[in-house]
């Protein structure tokens, strides 16, 4: 139950060139792909057109793969190359609230996502791709809870990506991109188009290099931070830290822990001594409500001059546990 990474071309309007099928044989210029040797595979389509496909792989997770076309024919050929992930089954997710598990990415500089039975069902309802953009930039692929395969096109190529769910004998998934304008291989000539593709474990320093080296929006949210991104992580970044500190990752979050009570301290206190003179102030307070029985307004306006002369806050006992809600949602995240 793979993955697959699929790569192609597509003839433009009014087109017949050859392109590569799922039937293409092609030819390997090596056994072996790694991280010191890279591997092209070319095909002649027998009408002057060369396809090939170079592929490359770091130590880690990503791929680099070029796509280009020779046209040694006496005729101009325009194609438009594309490139794909796909699932041929649905699986069994986690199903946390915490996490997502689904076909992911950025586009138009924000974060989509759908799972498996949105896919579904937008597609059916949509008779088409279940989301569809067109631009430049971003990257998209399908996210396990500890997974990622995903696209990565090239950042200044208008593209357009969709999501898309195929019925049949089962159910598949897919998230590919297709180039807006046809490249046009004139010839004697050669058209190129590179991308990557990260396919592994959602590795957070990983998705951060990768995001710096190849200019990529968000990808570090490869990772579901959640909605307190800002908070939850440096969160990670701080545990993590501890973590190769001491060499127990228990006692790391217990650490922690310490720690944001030590930064809380102050609030803590304040809300504290505010809960204090709150509890001094009910014999007061018992004595206003009898005076001002049945007058509700003038007891209000009597309770707040007693807290304005006792310089009592009577909200601030709420205010340490509104601010720590976001920090006790990261934590958990």
């Amino acid at each position: 139950k793979p993955y697959y990474v699929q790569y192609g071309w597509t003839q433009a309007v009014g087109e017949t060139a050859k392109v590569p099928d799922s039937d293409t044989v092609w030819k390997a210029s090596a056994d072996t792909l790694t991280a010191e040797k890279p591997v092209s595979l070319t095909w002649d389509n027998g009408e002057g057109l060369t396809f090939q496909i170079d592929l490359a792989v770091d130590k880690d997770y990503l791929f680099t793969v070029k796509q280009s076309v020779r046209n040694s024919g006496g005729k101009a050929a325009k194609l438009l190359p594309w490139s794909r992930v796909r699932r041929e089954y649905k699986p069994e997710v986690a199903g946390y609230y915490v996490l997502f598990e689904g076909l992911y990415g950025v586009a138009e500089g924000t974060l989509k996502e759908m799972n498996y039975d949105d896919t579904k069902s937008e597609g059916e309802k949509k008779k088409g791709a279940a989301f569809e953009s067109t631009g430049a930039g971003g990257w998209a692929g399908i996210t396990d809870k500890y997974w990622l395969a995903a696209l990565i096109p090239d950042q200044k190529v208008a593209q357009t990506v969709r999501f898309q769910h195929f019925g049949g004998k089962g159910d598949s998934y897919q998230v590919d991109y297709l180039t807006k304008d046809a490249q046009t291989v004139e010839p004697n000539s050669q058209a190129n188009l590179e991308s990557h593709v990260f396919a592994g474990a959602k590795v957070v320093h990983l998705l951060d290099q990768y995001e710096k080296a190849l200019e990529l929006p968000h990808f570090d949210k490869a990772v579901d931070f959640g909605w307190f991104y800002w908070i939850t992580k440096p969160f990670f970044f701080a545990i993590d830290y501890l973590n190769r500190l001491i060499g127990n990752f228990g006692i790391a979050i217990l650490v922690f822990t310490v720690l944001v009570k030590v930064a809380f301290f102050p609030l803590a206190n304040y809300s504290y001594r505010s809960m204090s003179k709150m509890k001094l102030l009910q014999p007061k307070v018992k004595e206003l409500q009898a005076q001002f029985e049945g007058k509700q307004q003038e007891m209000q306006q009597a309770m707040m001059k007693l807290y304005r002369e006792e310089k009592v806050n009577p909200a601030s006992g709420c205010l340490p546990m509104l601010v720590q809600i976001p920090v006790f949602f990261s934590l958990y995240k």
